[in-house]
Parts: structure tokens; C-alpha cells; sequence
């Protein structure tokens, strides 16, 4: 037997919830969505593309003030940045009716904020955004293309129905190529149509895109219907959109502006005029050095030669079997006992210093080797020391170019270790490489320093003419004038000219340098090339040492055709919301 009066409390129940379920149901508001996302598109002469949005956005119930349009501009084709430009020229409903926005750039997009802050809307409203786009024709050897995508992939919301429509200032040419893509990022689905008209191209989407679905169409036409922008403007289009690439010309710059403020000598161009002496204060290790700013090996053998042709050493050439650097010669250099160090300037002393260590007398070449390198930074600072001293140099030639070297190993340190990627990487590390370079131009000389380096580059004139007639009017007046001369000649890389001067002229070797060899005769060219392999030994010894001591979005550089498309492909797109 039922129970009447529980089934009648059952349905007092379920008719009392009907009746307060039922308003929400009858009443409740639409959900979030664009209705209808049409697209009119211009492509006139110039190749500036004029896009219109048409956007029916439906509202939800709640406050909101309009909606958000973002349209990426910064893109990336290959390795270098490729930045659209759009300019933003009104926004309206469709019937004229201008609305408030303001737009701004964030994050590779262009953000356009529409509506008032004051005013909120609801239901359906609709919107035209119109604005202009430069560089967002593609030119292939084959066609011009255009490849848009028309919603973006980035709505959070569904898209009712979508379409593109594409209007040429000529006539609508009959060989066409067309594709559309639709569906999330980087989908090659094909949910759309399209076809060409004598008026226009149209493309549709087939169904109502999902939230983060997009319809992207390409549309590839012959060569020369449009003419774009010139090569020039497209250049500087380039540099503008990849500054990165102006590093380069830009520290060069800097440093051209660096080395003409601080680096180059004053008054260099001043007059050269013939001299017949050194300069009286120069020795040759501080000539050598004022005369290229850097103190070389050949400025310090020359100083074992000038302090040999002074009296204070002599050198000996004995054979060996030892074969020193594949020579079958050794050097001694003997200490001559009359002369003490009390006249000479302190880097000579230093050369004394290491050449005769603990009292020696006398000391082979040979013996030198994986020895003497630990005195020659104590030298050449010696000599620097005593160029800003005399007040030759502002500062020590060769700190300055060892900061900018610093400088510049750093620069390229950073580039090829730190940075990510290899464009930026080449480009940093070849301004490093500059500034190493330059390093070697930033010293700079006094006003005094000049006028004696012009002193001596007269002298260095004097040798390298070496007139045959002058040289035995002076050797007349100067016997010793071949031995003085010799040191300077060396290191202006002028010894074998100032030989040639000689020759026929002397028929005895100097008494600072003896050899068996010159018994059955001497000259002094012969006596030169035998003083450069001297040298070349020096040098080789002198310096041996022990050997332990922004992010854009990618763009297909091929296009849209031939396996390049896909849904989100191309330029614009984007998305937006409500706010």
C-alpha cells in the first residue's frame, strides 16, 4: 500500500526546487566568446597592407570594460630579428562609432586596450580595428607572398566562425597559389576554404575554432603586381630591427674617438729632416722603443752590440757542436774589466746584470738559454720607466696597451662562454678583436716625445740613404762612426744598407767582436750577416724559456607553401580578451 503522504512531500519537494532552479536556467548569461572574427584585407601598390578586424565579441555577465587585441610585430627569420610595423589608425563599432583605446608595446606584441575604464559593458558588442602593416610581404625568387594569420592562437575563448578577406588595387591575378592551416599552434590541419573572385580572395574557417585555435591563410601571386619598399629602405629596416649587428661599427668608433683624444700624437706630421746623429739622450733599446712604442728583442740585442761597441763587453764567435738553434755557432761575451756600470742607465745595467750573473767574467749564448727570459720584464719596464721619465710618454706605453688587451679578452671571454647563441657570440667576439688590435695604437707620445721621435726618424732617413760619398767624407772625420751607427741600424732593421755603405772601406773587424773566420779577410757586409746570426741566436736565447713556466617568434625562412605552413604560421595573430 503507498504511502499518499510521503508522495506528496516528495513532489512538494521537487516542485519547490524547479522553481528556483528554473530563473537560472531561463536567465543565465551566454558565456564568453567572439561570435564572428571577419578580416578585410587591402594589398595596394606600395605593399603597405591595411587590415581591418571585424570582431563581434559576446560578453559574460559581470563587469567589463571592452576587450584586449594583441598582435605580435618581433619576429625572428633565420638568426636575425625581422620586426613588422604597425600603426594603429582607429578603432570603432561597425557603425563609425569611435570607441576609446590606447596601445602599447609588451613582449613582442602590440597591445591595443579598447573600451573605458568608466564604462562597462555587457552582451554582444562589436569592434573594427583598423591599422597598417610594412614589411609583411615576402619576396621568393618565384611569387610574393602573404602569409597571415588571421585570429592568433592565443584567445582563450572560442571563435564562432572566422574569414579573410583579400582585395588587390589591381586586378585580382589569375595565377594564384593559396593554403589556409587551422587548429592550436603549429597544426598543419586544413578546417577551411577558399577561393578567388574577380574582386577578392576569400578564406573561411570550416567550424567554430576552440580557445587557443586559429586560422592562418597564405596567399603566394606573380612577381611585380606589388613593388614594396626600396633596398635601401629595407636595409636600414635591417639594421634598425638587428642593432646587435652595429656593434662592431660602433667600437670602432669609440676607439677611432679614443685614440684621436688619447692616442694619437700631437703634432705628428711635423717635417722630417735629414740628422746625421741620435738624438743625444736616446740610447738605442730607449730610440727603438720611442720609434714603434714597444720595447722589442732587437731593442735589447742591439743593447749588448752598443754596450760592446762602448767597451764594456766583447763578443767571440766560437764553433760549437751543440748546434744552437741549427746554428754550428756559439757566442761568449766577455766582460772587459776597464769599464764599471757607473755611467750606464738602468735598464743597461740590468742587461749587465743578467748576461754576467754571480761575478761572471764571461758567458756562452748557449748558457743563457731558459735563463735570461726571467729578467725581461724587469728590462723592458726599464726602459718604459725611463721614456716617461724623460717625459717621452704620457704613461707606460705598454700598461696602456696591455688594459685595452685586458679589455678585449674579456669582451671575447664573455662572448664565446656566456652568451647563448652564435650571432651575438661572433659579434662581441670580433668587437674584442678590435679592441685587441687597436690596443697597439693607444699609446701616445708627448709633444716632446714627438719632436725627438722626428729627430729620429731623420736619423733613420740619414742610414737609409747611406750615401757611399757622405759615408767616407764622415768615416774620415769619425773612424768609429760604422761601430756608433751600428746599434740604431739594427733597430731600424737598416744594418745590411749601412754595411753596403762600407764596403771597400774597412779591411779589419771591430775590436769588440773577433771570429776565426775573418783571417783570410773581412768585409763588412760579410761582417753584418755574421753579426745577424749573432743576433737571431741572442734573440732565441734571450726569450727561451722552460716550458713549464630578445626573443622573437621563429618565421619559416621558406614560407607557407611546400611543407612550411601551419596554423599560427606567418605574420600577425595574437589573441586578446576582455577586461
Amino acid at each position: 500500500m503507498v504511502n499518499t503522504g510521503l508522495l506528496n512531500i516528495t513532489k512538494l519537494v521537487y516542485s519547490l526546487i524547479l522553481f528556483f532552479l528554473l530563473p537560472l536556467f531561463v536567465f543565465a548569461s551566454p558565456s564568453e566568446q567572439i561570435n564572428s572574427f571577419d578580416v578585410d584585407i587591402y594589398i595596394p601598390d606600395s605593399g603597405v597592407v591595411r587590415v581591418e578586424e571585424n570582431i563581434e565579441y559576446q560578453f559574460p555577465a559581470g563587469e567589463r570594460h571592452g576587450i584586449i587585441r594583441k598582435i605580435p610585430y618581433k619576429y625572428k627569420l633565420g638568426r636575425n630579428n625581422y620586426n613588422l610595423r604597425i600603426d594603429v589608425r582607429g578603432v570603432t563599432d561597425f557603425e563609425g562609432n569611435a570607441y576609446k583605446y590606447r596601445v602599447n608595446e609588451s613582449n613582442g606584441n602590440l597591445e591595443i586596450k579598447i573600451g573605458d575604464p568608466d564604462k562597462t559593458v555587457t552582451g554582444i558588442k562589436d569592434y573594427r580595428i583598423e591599422y597598417f602593416v610594412k614589411k609583411v610581404l615576402r619576396d621568393f625568387d618565384e611569387y610574393d607572398e602573404f602569409f597571415w594569420n588571421v585570429t592568433g592562437n592565443e584567445w582563450n575563448l572560442p571563435i564562432v566562425k572566422s574569414s579573410a578577406h583579400i582585395y588587390f588595387e589591381a586586378d585580382i591575378p589569375s595565377e594564384l597559389k593559396m593554403e589556409c592551416f587551422t587548429g592550436r599552434f603549429g597544426s598543419t590541419d586544413k578546417n577551411c576554404t577558399f577561393n578567388s573572385s574577380p574582386d577578392s580572395v576569400v578564406y573561411k574557417s570550416d567550424g567554430e575554432l576552440n580557445p587557443y585555435q586559429g586560422i592562418s591563410i597564405v596567399l603566394g601571386f606573380p612577381k611585380g603586381i606589388v613593388k614594396g619598399p626600396s633596398r635601401l629602405q629595407e636595409w636600414l629596416w635591417f639594421i634598425r630591427d638587428n642593432l646587435i649587428y652595429t656593434v662592431p661599427f660602433f667600437t670602432a668608433l669609440i676607439l677611432f674617438f679614443i685614440w684621436s683624444k688619447f692616442g694619437r700624437d700631437p703634432y705628428k706630421n711635423m717635417p722630417i729632416a735629414v740628422r746625421y746623429e741620435p738624438p743625444p739622450d736616446l740610447t738605442p733599446a730607449e730610440a727603438g722603443t720611442l720609434y714603434d712604442e714597444k720595447a722589442d728583442m732587437i731593442d735589447l740585442t742591439s743593447t749588448v752590440i752598443d754596450l760592446a761597441v762602448r767597451g764594456y763587453l766583447r763578443i767571440e764567435e766560437i764553433e760549437t757542436t751543440k748546434y744552437l738553434f741549427l746554428s754550428d755557432r756559439d757566442y761568449k761575451l766577455i766582460k772587459t774589466a776597464q769599464k764599471t756600470t757607473d755611467e750606464l742607465m738602468p735598464h743597461e745595467i740590468k742587461i749587465m746584470e743578467a748576461l754576467f750573473r754571480s761575478g761572471q767574467s764571461d758567458v756562452l749564448i748557449s748558457d743563457l738559454k731558459n735563463n735570461f727570459y726571467a729578467n725581461l720584464k724587469s728590462i723592458k719596464n726599464s726602459i718604459y720607466h725611463q721614456l716617461v721619465e724623460k717625459s717621452y710618454f704620457l704613461s707606460n706605453p705598454d700598461r696602456i696597451r696591455a688594459t685595452y688587451k685586458a679589455v678585449g679578452m674579456i669582451i671575447i671571454f664573455s662572448a664565446l662562454f656566456i652568451l647563448p647563441t652564435l650571432i651575438p657570440k661572433l659579434i662581441f667576439a670580433l668587437s674584442g678583436f678590435m679592441i685587441v688590435y687597436f690596443s697597439k695604437y693607444m699609446p701616445r707620445k708627448t709633444r716632446k716625445g714627438v719632436t725627438v721621435n722626428h729627430h729620429l726618424l731623420g736619423f733613420r732617413e740619414f742610414i737609409d740613404r747611406a750615401e757611399k760619398d757622405r759615408i767616407k767624407m764622415l768615416a774620415d772625420e769619425d773612424p768609429a762612426i760604422f761601430d756608433r751607427v751600428l746599434p740604431y741600424a739594427l733597430i731600424f732593421g737598416l744594418e745590411e744598407k749601412w754595411a753596403e755603405a762600407f764596403s771597400g772601406m774597412f779591411q779589419e773587424p771591430p775590436d769588440w767582436y773577433s771570429s776565426g773566420r775573418y783571417s783570410h779577410g773581412f768585409s763588412p757586409h760579410i761582417f753584418v750577416n755574421d753579426l745577424g746570426r749573432s743576433i737571431s741566436i741572442m734573440n732565441k736565447s734571450f726569450y727561451s724559456s722552460p716550458r713549464n713556466s630578445s626573443g622573437g617568434r621563429s618565421i619559416s625562412m621558406g614560407g607557407g607553401f611546400g611543407g612550411g605552413g601551419f596554423s599560427g604560421g606567418g605574420f600577425g595573430g595574437g589573441g586578446g580578451g576582455s577586461w
